[in-house]
């Protein structure tokens, strides 16, 4: 017995020792996961490559801070609304296997990729369509919680609009939100914007095409401004080497590509103005309205806008401060082919002040190029507008023929380039990529996933459904070139061989089928 005893309590003392060397050890790291889903599968699998599950419900049930879910060809008909959150250190990833062939159809449903009140999540390679009437893609919060969404980011994002009567949905929203990213992404479709950051801080869109073709508003207020983008009371926010192309037609109320508003509108937004904002080596190009508006209204004035590395070309309307709205910058921007006048700015009885332009070019617009009776302005070009300059020019200013050829690059030998007042060109060069606000060396062009992007925006029987054709056609698909070759050739000169690395463009064929990609 004392023998027993005396093992019994050398293995109790062992296993003791044991607990307490194990509770003493650093904790071991938990390693993230990769876990699959394909509507074929099975909420019942592992969720491996091999065996994946079905929903996106269940992954939100097992998934944790690290992991990643990897989304399989096929179409969905659930949204992607993740329940959990990431970390900091350890972001959620939720990304489609193969770009673009993910597809997201919540037929009229909800939103089709809606984070709300989670944070660091990275969405990235879906094409979202037929949300009805919601945002296509939304990252929000409640009304009054202005912190719970945050470090959003969605990559190489499709979305079609489909809101159109109830409300001011966008087919991509960014709302009540910090920190987020939106970036080589593409919208497009119905909505009240196609592109939307509203009541948020810190936002960044980056290389992404928008292209507004219409919004009623039937049951809403189908009067009300649309646009291809609003920034509505959002400050502190970064968009950059964005194209706003082929706004179609409104039967009503103001429009256009970009508008910059702000307003009271009580606990829906943190700020009731637009502030600090940066637009950087942008491209408008062929809109129905006005190309960019500054306009504050019932809440505080916009202040300290900048846009540096612009270009206006072929809209109603070229550039307006037009209410409210105070030390917007303008410096090396563009403006060209307005239908109508190439600028207006607003003075002291239209609560407007401190609006500069600098080193930019105004030509051949029908109305008044550069309206500069309220404006700190110099060394400017304007050559043939109706009227240059609304009053005598400043004294470096220029009435000459800037022999302009592209509108994305300032030309060799030609009277803007070199002569800016920072040693630049004046009008705007849009030739390299922005990243967080910097001009880096990484060439934009040719466009990112741009075959992706036209087989989905061009695609023909869409365009009949929302009244894209005859005089209110899509000019870039109606042309069948390339968005790149589209934009560089907008002055009517071809495009320079070296874009797509010495080899001529291919001719693309309007509505492609939308099997025929290169991603």
């Amino acid at each position: 017995m004392r023998t027993e005893g005396l093992t019994m309590r050398t293995e109790w003392g062992l296993k003791g020792i044991l607990v307490a060397l194990l509770f003493s050890l650093p904790a071991l790291p938990v390693y993230a996961a990769n876990y699959y889903v394909v509507p074929s599968g099975s909420d019942t699998s592992a969720g491996s490559a091999a065996a994946p599950w079905a929903t996106f419900g269940k992954a939100w049930a097992v998934m944790r801070a690290g992991d990643t879910l990897v989304v399989k060809n096929g179409t969905y008909n659930e949204s992607i609304a993740p329940t959990v959150s990431g970390t900091a250190a350890s972001p959620i990833t939720i990304m489609a296997e193969n770009a673009g062939i993910a597809i997201i159809d919540m037929r009229n449903a909800g939103a089709g990729i809606e984070i709300y009140q989670r944070s660091y999540l990275t969405v990235e390679g879906f094409f979202v369509i037929n949300p009805g009437e919601t945002p296509a893609v939304d990252v929000s919060a409640p009304d009054g919680d202005f912190t719970s969404s945050h470090h959003v980011t969605l990559r190489r994002i499709g979305a079609r609009g489909g809101s159109n009567l109830d409300n001011a949905g966008a087919a991509i929203e960014i709302g009540r939100s910090q920190n987020c990213l939106v970036e080589d992404s593409y919208a497009y479709g119905y909505g009240r914007y196609i592109l939307s950051a509203y009541g948020s801080q810190n936002i960044t869109m980056r290389r992404v095409v928008a292209r507004w073709d219409r919004w009623d508003g039937t049951n809403y207020k189908p009067c009300d401004p649309k646009f291809n983008m609003g920034v509505y009371d959002t400050h502190d926010s970064t968009f950059e080497n964005i194209i706003l192309i082929d706004g179609g037609t409104a039967s009503c109320g103001d429009h256009g590509a970009l508008l910059v508003p702000g307003n009271d509108n009580g606990n829906t937004a943190p700020f009731t103005n637009s502030d600090n904002n940066k637009f950087l080596g942008m491209i408008i190009l062929n809109n129905n309205g006005v190309a960019f508006n500054v306009e504050g209204g019932s809440g505080g004035t916009n202040d300290n806008n900048q846009f540096l590395n612009i270009v206006s070309w072929g809209n109603s309307f070229g550039a307006d401060t037009s209410h409210k709205a105070s030390n917007t910058q303008f410096r090396h921007i563009l403006v060209g082919q307005s239908t109508d006048a190439g600028s207006y700015f607003g003075g002291s009885d239209n609560n407007v002040s401190g609006t500069a332009v600098h080193d930019s070019v105004f030509v051949a617009n029908a109305d008044v190029g550069l309206n500069d009776s309220s404006v700190d302005e110099d060394y400017n070009i304007a050559y043939g507008n109706g009227t240059n300059f609304s009053s005598d020019p400043a004294a470096h200013d220029l009435v000459t023929d800037p022999k302009l050829k592209y509108i994305t690059r300032v030309e060799a030998n030609t009277p803007g380039k070199g002569t800016a007042s920072d040693g630049g060109d004046r009008g705007a060069n849009v030739l390299y990529q922005y990243v967080g606000g910097t001009l880096t060396t990484a060439a934009l062009w040719p466009w990112p996933y741009e075959d992706r992007i036209k087989a989905d925006m061009c695609e023909s029987s869409f365009l009949a459904s929302v009244g894209r054709t005859g005089s209110n056609a899509a000019q870039w698909c109606a042309s069948g070139k390339t968005l790149t070759r589209y934009i560089w050739e907008a002055a009517g000169n071809p495009i320079p061989p070296e874009i797509y690395g010495g080899i001529p463009p291919i001719q693309d064929t309007p509505g492609a089928p939308k099997n025929i990609r290169i991603r």
